[in-house]
């Protein structure tokens, strides 16, 4: 592929990874769900909580 067909990204397209690591963590919830294996849902939901909250940190966000 040559330079000249490369598209800059559009920045209004992208999501923040905040937001892009809770719109995973949503979809992994439910695949995990509907796997039908073991989930231990409290666990997933701190191990989320808190990479969101570092990655808000990270991002200059005010968590409060």
């Amino acid at each position: 592929m040559s330079e000249a067909n490369i598209k800059p990204l559009n920045a209004k397209g992208l999501q923040s990874p905040a937001a892009a690591f809770a719109t995973f963590c949503k979809e992994e919830r439910e695949r995990r769900e509907s796997s039908g294996e073991s989930f231990d849902e409290r666990r997933f939901d701190e191990a989320m909580e808190l990479a969101l909250k570092k990655l808000k940190v990270l991002e200059g966000e005010d968590l409060q």
